[in-house]
């Protein structure tokens, strides 16, 4: 997600608001970050102590703020070098965060208090999504980034660091994953074939492959479970596919915003939220 700078808080994070109840999003505060330049990506949060964090992926730091007020409270240097998506173990009070950067390219594990790090096997590792029903956590790794022609799906438990399996795909770039609640789907776009692979979560195995029709580079993706609908932002040109979650057949198509790196489903609201680098959502 591009920044200059700063970020806002939108009223993304009140889960309290009944569904059909809700109105316009407003600005909830906005904190400024003096020195920042480039790309921020993305975020992980804990209600409990109140606490955000910012994968701040060009600056090569990890960054706290106070959830409520938006305050910076620390940026840890030198315990990431290009991070990109963030998971909060509450059960183990950790973060495990994906770096593509540096020497290790690993899967970092940061223990809070004086930041312990262990890394997981993931070279390059990007994009990462936690399956609740299951306890376990995906991490898409390899790739360009890694200079390898596979990328690799793994499947870790955030709590042992156990890791269940990998599956490999032909393509040079994985991203956006979604995984049913109530079923034992996991959703992976495979942006350089320009595909959504349909995987048993539980033993990774392949079971259908879907093209994305009338645009390329599908990235962040989004699931509506109830609704039977997936949300794919595509680069491509930028557009928001609705796709069959059953079928995959394309169901709607609209514009997005430019350089939308993630697409949220909100669930107690019905909405879909796809932030923009442009500095809307």
């Amino acid at each position: 997600m591009k920044t200059m700078g700063a970020f806002l808080f939108a009223a993304l994070f009140c889960a309290a608001i009944p569904a059909g109840a809700a109105g316009p999003l407003r600005l909830a505060g906005r904190t400024e970050l003096p020195g920042y330049t480039g790309d921020f990506d993305h975020f992980a949060y804990d209600l409990q102590t109140r606490t955000l964090w910012l994968a701040a992926e060009d600056h090569g730091t990890l960054d706290v703020f106070d959830l409520d007020t938006g305050a910076l409270r620390e940026s840890l240097g030198g315990v990431v070098d290009t991070p990109h998506a963030v998971h909060y173990e509450p059960r183990k009070q950790r973060l495990i965060v994906t770096d593509s950067g540096g020497k290790a390219m690993a899967t970092k594990v940061i223990g809070r208090g004086a930041p312990r790090i262990f890394r997981l096997a993931a070279p390059a590792a990007d994009a990462m999504t936690f399956d609740a029903s299951t306890g376990r956590l995906y991490v898409a790794n390899g790739g360009r980034d890694a200079k390898l022609h596979k990328t690799w799906v793994s499947a870790f438990d955030p709590r042992t660091l156990k890791r269940f399996g990998d599956v490999a795909f032909d393509s040079e770039k994985v991203e956006g994953m979604a995984a049913e609640q109530k079923g034992n789907r996991l959703f992976v776009n495979v942006t350089g074939r320009n595909e959504i692979a349909v995987l048993d979560k539980r033993n990774l195995k392949l079971l259908a492959t879907w093209p994305v029709a009338g645009a390329a580079e599908n990235a962040p993706m989004a699931f509506d479970e109830e609704r039977r609908r997936l949300f794919v932002i595509t680069r491509k040109p930028w557009r928001m596919i609705v796709l069959d979650a059953d079928t995959g057949a394309t169901v709607a198509s609209f514009a997005a915003p430019a350089k939308c790196d993630q697409v949220i489903w909100d669930a107690a609201n019905r909405r879909i939220y796809a932030p923009g680098g442009e500095g809307f959502i």
